[in-house]
């Protein structure tokens, strides 16, 4: 501020009206200063709203595809479930089907089992019907 203490100096000795005419001037310039930075804080005002308004979306887009994440999360923890059940289920089927007999080993076993016991019926007759004849 010394600047301007030494120009008022300067103009102390000038006429009143040359001192209004250079005050007017000085004034002038400090006023267009003032408005060139205010408009210059107003355009960065204005790209500080778009830039937090960026973020805003960024973030968003950034939740939205967190929830997709945790959406397809889920689906993959319930197929793995699912092939998990699937493949237990299996396992137990081959199991069960494992320790069952396989039928016709069943079938043989009782046709054999039946074939002896008409046998000893027939045996048993054929006694009856010699011993009766005689």
């Amino acid at each position: 501020m010394s600047e301007f203490a030494e120009f008022m100096e300067s103009i102390s000795s000038e006429a009143t009206e040359t001192k209004i005419t250079e005050l007017s001037e000085v004034l002038k310039r400090v006023l267009q200063i003032i408005t060139r930075s205010m408009d210059d804080l107003t355009v960065k005002m204005v790209a500080l709203e778009n830039n937090v308004n960026n973020i805003d979306q960024r973030v968003n887009n950034l939740n939205g595809r967190v929830e997709n994440l945790k959406v397809r999360q889920s689906k993959q923890e319930e197929a793995i479930k699912e092939s998990q059940e699937r493949q237990k289920k299996e396992q137990e089927l081959k199991t069960q089907i494992e320790s069952k007999p396989i039928e016709s080993e069943s079938e043989e076993k009782t046709s054999v089992l039946g074939t002896g016991e008409v046998n000893t019926e027939l045996k048993d007759l054929f006694k009856k019907l010699k011993n009766k004849n005689k």
